[in-house]
């Protein structure tokens, strides 16, 4: 009787994260939760496929068709996904032994894309790219950042891990599900999520190194109190560093409060969100960019847009034209790059090269059309047929 409650309960759990899943609509958690039904069940197969051989042509059957029906339902973000991927590839083949370094990822991606598109002819890619923050497969990930080294290491830890529990079904298929959720995600970016490949590796039987009790506990004490205090430290920084961006925000514009923000973001500026709310800030005050933490900044098509006016503001028009150029390139949809180029043009006296930069303009097909895109093509459609006439 309680093995029959057991079984119910569990198929309802089941049926309940499935159609969680559907919901959310995503198609890595859906493939996850398939691995690791396979891996928990696969011992049992042998013997159903002993009874019923149409298993043999109805699971491929199924699998194939599965992986089309995921495929079609948004085949734009597979697109991406896979020319994301291309592009990795001439991250990797830049440096294959050691990689790029922590966060080479988000310091180099955008532009070995600028350059792709500005070398390719895949006008697909042109048509569906876009600002790219994760790599969308964390084995490609660990390839770009840490190289072939980094990658033997992790998948030697993972294969020893698997090895000792390989009589632990119950154990290893979670580690299973999250790592074919890693190959169609980004766990690694997010805090709660990168935490449970260390705790799923953690729970697998192994070998203990430490076999006193007291030294056990003292260690595990010791590790928690150090968890605690950087989450504490980390914590409160960032409170400050947000009070200061919303103090700026407000019209508190001090001199301290300024150099507090820059300091702050030259000694954080690995942490994702300390450098996209930096990017943010900038845009609307481009002045406060300098010469140390412009290379700080991670690359994107608007984070270069935010540079090349910094340098406009300057008067540094060849500087400008080049970031303009490279956020051109690195999302050829966005009208913004194009329309900035076309502004620098005009204040340098490049009227051949405006009137090229402002034709394109009035021609393109731009990503998201709205009022201001819309304002956009109206001022540069004006200058073009002021200069016609």
């Amino acid at each position: 009787m309680k093995h029959k409650k057991y079984k119910l309960l569990l198929l309802f759990s089941s049926l309940l994260i499935f159609f969680s899943l559907i919901l959310s609509g995503s198609r890595a958690g859906l493939l996850a939760a398939i691995a690791g039904v396979i891996s928990l069940t696969y011992k049992s197969w042998p013997t159903k496929m002993k009874r019923s051989k149409w298993i043999y042509v109805f699971i491929p059957c199924l699998t194939f068709m599965l992986i089309y029906l995921l495929y079609i339902y948004s085949p734009e973000s597979a697109n991406a996904r896979l020319h994301i991927w291309r592009v990795c590839a001439d991250l990797f083949m830049d440096k294959p032994l050691l990689g790029f370094g922590y966060r080479g990822f988000n310091m180099n991606y955008m532009l070995y894309q600028g350059e792709y598109i500005s070398s390719s002819t895949d006008t697909e890619f042109s048509a569906i790219a876009d600002n790219v923050v994760y790599p969308y497969n964390e084995f490609i990930h660990i390839l770009v950042e840490q190289g072939i080294t980094g990658f033997v290491l992790f998948v030697l830890m993972i294969y020893i891990g698997i090895r000792e529990s390989r009589f632990h079904l119950r154990l290893y298929s979670p580690l299973i599900a999250f790592l074919t959720f890693s190959t169609f995600s980004y766990p690694s970016y997010k805090l709660a999520l990168g935490i449970i490949l260390p705790l799923l590796i953690g729970i697998l039987p192994t070998r203990p190194l430490i076999h006193t009790t007291k030294v056990r506990t003292a260690t595990a004490t010791v590790s928690l109190i150090a968890l605690i205090l950087c989450i504490i430290g980390i914590s409160y920084s960032r409170h400050k560093f947000y009070g200061a961006i919303a103090d700026l925000y407000n019209r508190v514009e001090t001199e301290s409060i300024h150099k507090y923000v820059n300091d702050f973001f030259i000694y954080n500026h690995y942490d994702l969100k300390v450098n996209a709310l930096y990017a943010t800030y900038t845009e609307k005050f481009p002045e406060m960019l300098n010469d140390d933490t412009i290379p700080r900044l991670f690359p994107s098509s608007d984070t270069w847009c935010t540079i090349g006016r910094h340098y406009m503001m300057l008067h540094e028009y060849d500087k400008a034209q080049e970031y303009f150029c490279q956020a051109a390139n690195m999302v050829p949809g966005l009208i913004q790059p194009k329309y900035l180029l076309w502004k620098a043009y005009i204040l340098q006296g490049n009227e051949k090269d405006a009137l090229k930069i402002a034709e394109t303009i009035s021609r393109m097909r731009v990503k998201v059309e709205n009022t201001y895109t819309l304002r956009i093509r109206n001022e540069v459609i004006k200058y073009h047929l002021n200069q016609e006439q």
